[in-house]
């Protein structure tokens, strides 16, 4: 299984997203594009999907969709050329039907759980998933602290679907990406500890070192 770090963008507006983008090249595979719309979360930020058209870049993007009614994007995402959508199993009226639609476009399908969200609710769709993003912090903002009561749902899933790969996000760093790892992560979205630190390609390769 490979391990890898997905430095996580969240700005707002298109300049800062291109920017982070071609910081990213340096040293990344693929970024995570936290898309908010201020109704599934607080916050809102860059969610042109439209304007990914017009970024020229060699990375992989999974677009992170803390909105409401996310299928309504999907075929926008497709068309952007987003390599993997990862929805939220909470925005979801009918979640087999949300992965089924997913399932229809070209990207890998993904389902993400909020802290208070049983890994329960994955069942019906799990084995029809390529990923699954336990969020390690209550979704909505940059910066907060990392929730390791979350990794025992991660645990679980492991045990349960040892295939599958497993991602955490949230508050993710040097301190506790290692009992991340051994609870059964294998990606790791990271913000700030990426692009607060001094030096952002050091921050990403001592992640990755922790992992590897």
């Amino acid at each position: 299984m490979n391990f890898e770090i997905i430095p996580a963008i969240l700005v707002e507006n298109q300049e800062e997203f291109v920017e982070r983008i071609k910081q990213c090249e340096d040293f990344a595979e693929t970024v995570q594009w936290d898309v908010m719309d201020g109704q599934f979360v607080d916050h809102m930020t860059f969610s042109d999907i439209a304007a990914l058209q017009d970024v020229d870049t060699v990375l992989n993007i999974e677009a992170h969709l803390m909105v409401d009614h996310p299928e309504e994007l999907l075929a926008d995402l497709e068309r952007a050329g987003i390599d993997r959508v990862v929805a939220h199993a909470e925005s979801a009226d009918d979640l087999v039907s949300l992965v089924k639609k997913m399932k229809d476009h070209d990207f890998e399908v993904a389902i993400a759980i909020n802290p208070e969200t049983p890994i329960s609710v994955l069942e019906p769709v799990a084995e029809q998933l390529d990923q699954v993003l336990v969020m390690t912090v209550v979704p909505g903002s940059a910066g907060q602290s990392f929730l390791p009561s979350q990794l025992e749902k991660v645990k679980v899933l492991r045990k349960k679907y040892p295939k599958l790969n497993i991602a955490v996000d949230g508050g993710v760093n040097a301190a506790n990406i290692v009992s991340a790892k051994e609870a059964g992560a294998n990606r790791f979205a990271a913000n700030s500890s990426i692009f607060n630190a001094p030096d952002p390609v050091s921050a990403f390769e001592q992640l990755q070192s922790l992992v590897a």
